[in-house]
């Protein structure tokens, strides 16, 4: 492999690996199962994760797929820098006082 490629080839290997940590969990607003991606038709609120071919997901699984820790939230949310946070994926932080 050439070395021009390899950090095209890791980048390439990790975003499949987020995208198949977020189709861990079943959907709870559409019938999509592990490994299925969600329907659109459902009306809950929607995150895309592809443009060619259009895939999405529900939010909903997003923050199932971060609490179940098949994905890093830090990452998670880090995709959406300068956008709209998906409702319940938050940043959560301890209180400075918790132990």
């Amino acid at each position: 492999m050439p070395f021009w490629n390899a950090a095209r080839d890791y980048r390439q290997r990790k975003r499949g690996e987020l995208v198949a940590g977020l189709l861990v969990p079943d959907c709870d607003d559409c019938p999509a199962r592990s490994g299925a991606w969600c329907d659109p038709v459902h009306t809950a609120e929607l995150v895309r994760v592809d443009r060619d071919p259009p895939h999405v997901v529900h939010s909903s699984r997003l923050v199932a797929a971060a609490d179940g820790g098949h994905v890093r939230r830090s990452l998670l949310i880090a995709q959406f820098a300068g956008g709209q946070l998906p409702s319940g994926l938050t940043i959560r932080r301890k209180a400075r006082n918790a132990r």
